[in-house]
Parts: structure tokens; C-alpha cells; sequence
């Protein structure tokens, strides 16, 4: 394996927590889809270094499914995040934390509203680094899916 793909690997690994979130699963549920224990996808989820290629390959091949379903019913969120998240991250350090906050507070049931004022307190920072999100599509995003 090339050190390029070790890091891809990683940096997809480093992202599974939010992925599954985004796509709405609990790690039991991605763990059910792909063969694994509960506690193996935490494990993967926390702990450097730990994905192989063949797991690697099944969950991003699961997980760009659910983005291309989650896309066909007006839903880009996970697709559009993937992008963002797995796009050279030396260009903006913060957007992982972007991410993230948005995907705790929709996995902690925030409402509407309550995801409006998350977006406000990290819009500007998401316009200037955002290659993959329009204001837009960033809010219509997080609307459509309450």
C-alpha cells in the first residue's frame, strides 16, 4: 500500500464518526450493514490507524450510496461533507470542526431553529472556506432534512 493511500485511508477513518452520523445511523446500524460489532466501529471510529483496505473500501462504497440516495431525495448533506471533508484539508483547517458541529446537532435531534443559530455562529468562516457548499445549498441542506 502507498502512503497515499494510508493517508486517504486515515482521513476517512478520521471522518467515520461524522459520516455515520450524517447518514443517520447509530454505530449498532453501521455495524449491522457492514458485518461488524458495535464495538468494532467505535474502535475504527477512535482509534489511529485502524481501517484496512478491505474495510475501507466497504464502507466507502456503503457510505457513497447512502449519499447518492440521501442526494436523490433532496438531501446532499453526507455527499456534499464527504466532498468537503476528503478535499485537501491544508486549505482550511477549521472545516472538519464545521462539520462536525453541524452533524452533533443534528444527531442530537437540534430543531430547526436551533440549527439555524449553529449556521449563523459558523457561516462566516463556512462562506470563506467553502468549496463545496454554497450558503445556499449549505442552509437548504439543513432545513430540508427536519
Amino acid at each position: 500500500m502507498t502512503k497515499f493511500e494510508k493517508e486517504e485511508i486515515e482521513l476517512f477513518r478520521r471522518h467515520l464518526t461524522t459520516f455515520r452520523k450524517l447518514a443517520g445511523w447509530t454505530a449498532t446500524d453501521l455495524g449491522e450493514k457492514v458485518g461488524l460489532t458495535r464495538q468494532t466501529i467505535i474502535h475504527l471510529e477512535t482509534s489511529p490507524n485502524s481501517m484496512s483496505t478491505i474495510q475501507y473500501i466497504a464502507f466507502r462504497s456503503l457510505f457513497e450510496q447512502r449519499a447518492e440516495l440521501q442526494a436523490k431525495k433532496q438531501n446532499p448533506i453526507l455527499k456534499d461533507s464527504m466532498a468537503y471533508l476528503l478535499s485537501d484539508q491544508k486549505k482550511d483547517p477549521n472545516r472538519e470542526n464545521q462539520v462536525n458541529v453541524i452533524a452533533a446537532a443534528k444527531a442530537g435531534g437540534a430543531t430547526t431553529n436551533q440549527i439555524l443559530s449553529v449556521i449563523n455562529a459558523l457561516l462566516p468562516a463556512a462562506i470563506v472556506a467553502a468549496e463545496f457548499f454554497t450558503a445556499f445549498s449549505f442552509l437548504n441542506t439543513i432545513l430540508k432534512d427536519d
